[in-house]
């Protein structure tokens, strides 16, 4: 078997049915896995009576995301797509995706842009990093390096497996033209406070997992303070000592951290320093820039923090309009809405965002408020179509 579909569910019957009927459509030999997180909705059974094609596999309990590795383990076909119950491919993203990776030994996944609804898209906050709805991986690769971590009940369990993909010198490639539906159905499991307070424990994790020591104090951090402003605005800052202090006795215990640095050139494709620091120097230089303003308070804010201070720049301010951030501070640079911003205070502004899902939107919008700055942006997507024949098929 060349590729397999897997999907995890947990009560979301007539939604993971509709999906099913969605992938069917476009792929009617489709071979496809769900593994069923302990429904009590009848999922089980529904899926067995409208599709008894489908491999469905039942556990126990719910284990999460983590669910995915039961199907992985036992795969034996050379691709996956993993999917949500609520997200489909469209058009050719999967049969491209494996033409790709069929001419690249090297490239564990392709990650394609995941739409929803209302037209806007999702992603993860860096684009080297695995997007769990729109995704397709090389089996083979996932196994070498240990699928996703067993307890990463949710949240941040892409980075961490991303993370072991580049370190053990995989590529993960992205491509804004290879589109994926998400319709984002509500589910139980999506509680604001447990998924923002997951977020925060585990990526605490992951800066003590694969950082180099010598980010890992700035990493941990700006974590702290970007997840925390968003816990007390959403109500539950009460929570925040337990959810930090869960995460240190985690990281102090070796055995569950099983630390594994990235190496410099892992470093660097995810977390992108060498490349920023070199277009803001770059910027800069050909614009005369001396001061500047970083729009927005984004899970990449060090990067361009630092860059802008390597380049000799003046940080006037973080400019961001989330209710969440404001009144902060960032290493002792005010982070304000753009209408307490005046246009003489900086000629420049660095959009820091490089999320694929949002660093347009926050363009565009840095472009409309300050007409008469320089705006740089430091992510710009790649289409498939942009990759030469010969790169796609080999």
């Amino acid at each position: 078997m060349k590729l397999s579909y897997l999907i995890i569910t947990y009560n979301r019957r007539d939604g993971l049915l509709h999906n099913l009927r969605e992938l069917f459509a476009r792929d009617p030999n489709a071979d496809v896995w769900v593994v069923d997180n302990a429904s009590t909705d009848g999922t089980f059974a529904a899926v067995r009576r409208a599709y008894p094609n489908v491999r469905i596999v039942r556990l126990e309990c719910n284990l999460g995301m983590p669910a995915r590795n039961v199907a992985l383990r036992e795969m034996t076909s050379e691709y996956v797509a993993l999917i949500d119950d609520d997200s489909y491919p469209m058009g050719n993203a999967i049969e491209t995706s494996v033409l790709y990776m069929n001419a690249r030994p090297d490239v564990a996944a392709v990650v394609g842009r995941a739409v929803l609804p209302d037209g806007r898209s999702e992603a993860s906050a860096f684009p080297a990093i695995l997007l769990g709805c729109a995704t397709c991986v090389r089996l083979s690769a996932v196994r070498a390096v240990g699928y996703f971590p067993d307890d990463f009940f949710r949240q941040a369990e892409e980075y961490d497996l991303s993370c072991r993909l580049w370190n053990a010198g995989y590529r993960v490639a992205r491509f804004e033209d290879l589109i994926y539906r998400h319709d984002k159905k509500p589910s139980a499991s999506r509680a604001s406070r447990d998924v923002t307070s997951l977020d925060l424990k585990h990526n605490l994790i992951i800066a003590a997992r694969y950082l180099p020591r010598s980010y890992y104090a700035d990493y941990r951090s700006d974590f702290v303070q970007r997840y925390g402003a968003i816990m007390r605005h959403a109500g539950y800052g009460d929570q925040l000592p337990e959810v930090i202090a869960d995460a240190d006795r985690y990281v102090e215990d070796a055995g569950k951290l099983c630390r594994q640095p990235l190496s410099r050139l892992a470093f660097e494709s995810v977390f992108d320093h060498a490349r920023q620091r070199e277009m803001i120097q770059r910027w800069t230089a050909r614009h005369g820039i001396e001061r500047v303003a970083i729009a927005d308070y984004s899970k990449n804010l060090f990067a361009t923090y630092r860059g802008a201070i390597d380049a000799g720049l003046h940080v006037a301010s973080i400019i961001d309009n989330r209710t969440a951030f404001a009144g902060l501070r960032y290493r002792d640079i005010a982070v304000r809405h753009a209408d307490e911003t005046r246009d003489d205070e900086f000629d420049g502004i660095i959009v820091s965002n490089i999320n694929p899902a949002q660093v347009e939107r926050a363009t565009i919008e840095a472009r409309l408020r300050f007409p008469d700055c320089r705006v740089l942006t430091l992510w710009q997507g790649r289409t498939i179509h942009q990759s030469s024949v010969g790169e796609i098929a080999a």
